[in-house]
């Protein structure tokens, strides 16, 4: 398990989610914030504000393990220009579990897995599909100048 990628997530997480909930203060959001996704289930039908990790799962990509399972003899997998199909699906997930999420298609087709994002939406009581209604991401923040640091000539 050392190869996992479950701790950085956790971590950007974190990190991220105290700045995103402070950009909601900053702009005066008035919707209800839960903590977990697990708090956002004692809400089911109310407008809340989430936090998670988003997970793209991609139909169209290939895996290893789905290949392996199916017959050995097939030929190699088509490279394809994009992976991105009407069978994608997003999830959000926090450390105490997945949601799986509703979106508009061009902000599907437009996400990645490992995005940190506050959502703004409703989770469906019966379902269990949180329906956003509004993402927020954090930007990248501004680059700080640094003096390059070395020798003073070119060495090549």
């Amino acid at each position: 398990f050392g190869n996992q990628y479950a701790n950085l997530y956790f971590t950007r997480l974190v990190q991220l989610r105290g700045k995103i909930a402070a950009r909601l203060d900053a702009e005066g959001y008035p919707v209800r914030r839960v903590s977990s996704l697990l708090e956002a289930a004692q809400h089911p039908d109310e407008q809340l504000v989430i936090f998670g990790t988003l997970y793209k799962d991609m139909k169209a990509k290939h895996t290893v393990l789905k290949e392996f399972s199916d017959e050995k003899w097939n030929p190699a997998p088509k490279i394809e220009a994009s992976y991105v199909s009407d069978g994608d699906s997003l999830l959000a997930e926090d450390e105490t579990g997945r949601v799986a999420l509703q979106v508009a298609p061009a902000l599907l087709a437009s996400l990645v897995t490992g995005v940190v994002a506050g959502m703004c939406g409703v989770l469906d009581a019966l379902s269990g599909v949180f329906t956003v209604s509004e993402a927020l991401f954090l930007s990248v923040p501004d680059s700080v100048p640094r003096a390059l640091s070395g020798p003073e000539t070119d060495c090549y």
